[in-house]
């Protein structure tokens, strides 16, 4: 998608103004006057709003458009970056994450970077980035974990599938939290093995997966139903069918019930007058 001059339209429905900001976001536009910092922040909202509803092109578009109005603030080139990983523009994406983490002085983005650098066909990129940051202690666990997960991935790429599967045998694999991060780090361990033929301990890297998933955000539950031989879509189809045959035999007793106490109900005052003039 090219650049364009014209402001595209913000979509309707949603909050708008500065105060709709999180706290993080208005910290990083304090820098610009009143007027244009609640005008970018109006952008970041809709792109926000549209990536939640997959519309990763319109979201895209009020990111470049915020990224003209606003290209030395942090979270402006964030969130262009993020729209531009969705929307598969590696090189775009990796500008702008680039220039955010420059700009905010931190390291957030590294593993998406690198994600990019595999996706872009530079998968050596991507192994070198975990080298350098893969041990930093000063990045969030869950982003070095990705980082370690992109990296196995890249290796792979490279055909050395054993050895992308033992990068991540790592102490992390057993800890004891149940956070989103330890069960994408199980699943990909699993994962791993499969490819490398190890079905048996895939199996039991997946239940540990499940274990840590508490939101089952990771669809290893699926991938161990689907090992088993149990075909998840088809499954939930025969539990949708099931629940509308016994909501329909719900209804259809509700309506046997509703005339069978018709029948039974004393007439008012009013209906023994009607039916009697009805008579005569």
């Amino acid at each position: 998608m090219g650049e364009s001059d014209q402001a595209p339209d913000l979509p309707e429905g949603l909050e708008y103004g500065f105060d709709q900001l999180d706290k993080e976001t208005k910290a990083g536009l304090r820098s610009l006057n009143k007027q244009l910092a609640e005008a970018v922040g109006n952008r970041l909202i809709a792109a926000a709003a549209l990536l939640a509803e997959d519309d990763i092109e319109g979201a895209l578009e009020q990111a470049r458009y915020a990224r003209r109005k606003a290209s030395r603030v942090a979270i402006v080139r964030e969130v262009t970056g993020v729209a531009a990983y969705g929307a598969g523009e590696w090189q775009l994406a990796m500008n702008e994450l680039r220039a955010a983490q420059r700009l905010g002085g931190t390291r957030d983005h590294v593993a998406m970077i690198a994600d990019c650098e595999r996706a872009a066909g530079h998968p050596e990129r991507a192994i070198d980035l975990y080298r350098e940051y893969g041990d930093d202690e000063g990045i969030d666990p869950e982003v070095r974990v990705e980082l370690l997960i992109v990296a196995s991935g890249a290796r792979r790429d490279m055909d050395m599938g054993e050895a992308a599967t033992a990068m991540l045998k790592v102490a992390a694999l057993n800890s004891p939290k149940t956070e989103p991060w330890v069960a994408r780090l199980r699943y990909a361990y699993a994962e791993g093995l499969l490819a490398d033929g190890r079905e048996g301990e895939a199996r039991e890297w997946l239940s540990k997966a499940v274990a840590a998933d508490v939101a089952g955000e990771t669809g290893a539950a699926e991938r161990l139903l689907e090992l088993e031989g149990v075909d998840f879509d088809e499954l939930e189809d025969e539990l949708d069918d099931e629940f509308d045959e016994e909501y329909d035999s719900d209804l259809d007793e509700d309506d046997e019930d509703e005339e069978a106490n018709e029948g039974d109900r004393t007439p008012t005052p009013e209906e023994t007058d009607d039916a009697t003039q009805r008579r005569d």
